[in-house]
């Protein structure tokens, strides 16, 4: 009987235990790529997207679920909303006037469209 428990226990244990389904994203970003002065990018970011909140809802009716990642940069902590569009991962903010995209290589762009600044760089990412 007590083989019984411990053998039903560590396979329950098992079963409830979820693999790791987030990316982390750690960029140094190089010099600016436009004329404009680009001293507001960062040059350092790093930040993660957890794959569970693109999961489809359970139920169609349920509202859409808000996407969140924490971007640390150089001085400052923000939320920004995260996005996988194929290959590429990346987080927008302001509706979309900061963008950084993370190509599968690492090849980073800081882009803020407002100002006309970018910034390209290089991420360790990990899976």
């Amino acid at each position: 009987m007590f083989i019984r428990s411990v053998l039903t226990a560590a396979f329950c244990s098992g079963m409830l235990a979820l693999p790791a389904v987030a990316q982390s994203f750690d960029c140094a970003m190089g010099p600016c790529v436009t004329a404009t002065d680009c001293a507001n990018i960062p040059h350092k970011v790093s930040f993660a997207i957890d794959r569970n909140q693109f999961v489809d809802a359970v139920d169609k009716r349920d509202p859409p679920r808000r996407k969140v990642t924490t971007v640390q940069t150089d001085a400052r902590r923000f939320e920004a909303e995260p996005f996988i569009l194929g290959d590429l991962r990346g987080f927008s903010v302001d509706a979309g006037r900061v963008m950084f995209v993370v190509q599968p290589n690492g090849n980073a762009l800081y882009s803020d469209i407002a100002r006309g600044h970018k910034r390209t760089g290089q991420c360790l990412v990990t899976k």
